[in-house]
């Protein structure tokens, strides 16, 4: 019987550590997941395509920045980045910021980005890539996931019904979508916007929302959208930094608050 007893309880110690092996590793947990999505169009010469990558690093290395980033329940982030025009591309993969030398090395790393430029403003067509590459490639588990579009001119590559669709696709797999939209001297209106080739004249004229616009406007009903989405405007490129700091500590804040949400929600349901 001694016998039999040792042999089961070798058995069970063996299928126990079976099973362990078996087990996923925990993911890894974020408060937000962050797309940088930064506009590289034609509009963008060297001096204002600077000021946005030096006003992200620059805010990256601000003390307050970071303690907002690493504030919520998870202490840490996931940052990533896009630069985008006529294609999206990712310049920067998902980064973790969990402590302050994360936060500079992740500065670092945008400071030192070579320049990438395009000639139009393909917003759609960046918002569906960010949907199917970055945002579904989080190393881990993420309170929110955000994409946050700065730019300074509308989609002239399919116009506002593609932006509103990919917009809506975005939001229903779950990722909301803030902007920055940067106001400048020469705002478009009317039907002569600069369009990619395909995009036609008479297309334009019949989005109404073209007449008489803003950036700020257009960004507001077209682009923005999911839980807790808001825009804040930079008046120029001059702006750009302060309004940068200003949202990010504003997304900080939503992710953080979602995940209070989450919590809740599941501490009520274990008590129900």
């Amino acid at each position: 019987m001694a016998h039999l007893a040792r042999s089961r309880m070798i058995a069970g110690m063996a299928l126990a550590c079976a099973l362990a092996a078996a087990a996923p590793a925990r993911a890894e947990q974020f408060d937000t997941a962050l797309i940088l999505a930064v506009d590289v169009s034609g509009s963008m010469d060297d001096a204002r395509y600077r000021v946005q990558f030096e006003g992200v690093a620059r805010s990256l290395e601000d003390p307050s920045i970071v303690q907002s980033l690493l504030g919520g329940p998870h202490h840490r982030a996931a940052v990533s980045m896009l630069a985008w025009s006529d294609n999206a591309h990712e310049v920067m993969s998902w980064q973790v910021v969990a402590n302050a030398e994360d936060a500079r090395r992740v500065a670092g790393l945008i400071r030192a980005m070579p320049r990438v430029s395009g000639e139009f403003t393909c917003l759609a067509a960046m918002l569906r890539d960010a949907r199917e590459g970055l945002a579904r490639s989080v190393a881990g588990q993420a309170s929110a996931t955000v994409i946050d579009v700065s730019g300074d001119g509308p989609d002239n590559c399919s116009g506002a019904r593609a932006t509103e669709e990919e917009r809506d696709n975005t939001v229903a797999a779950g990722v909301t979508i803030n902007g920055l939209p940067i106001r400048t001297e020469n705002e478009f209106t009317g039907a002569g916007a600069y369009r990619a080739p395909g995009f036609s004249i008479e297309e334009l004229r019949h989005e109404p929302h073209m007449s008489g616009t803003t950036i700020e406007d257009w960004y507001k009903q077209h682009v923005i959208g999911g839980p807790n989405a808001f825009h804040i405007v930079a008046n120029g490129y001059a702006d750009f930094e302060r309004a940068f700091r200003r949202k990010f500590l504003r997304e900080v804040a939503s992710g953080r608050d979602g995940a209070r949400r989450l919590s809740t929600k599941i501490l009520g349901m274990r008590q129900d």
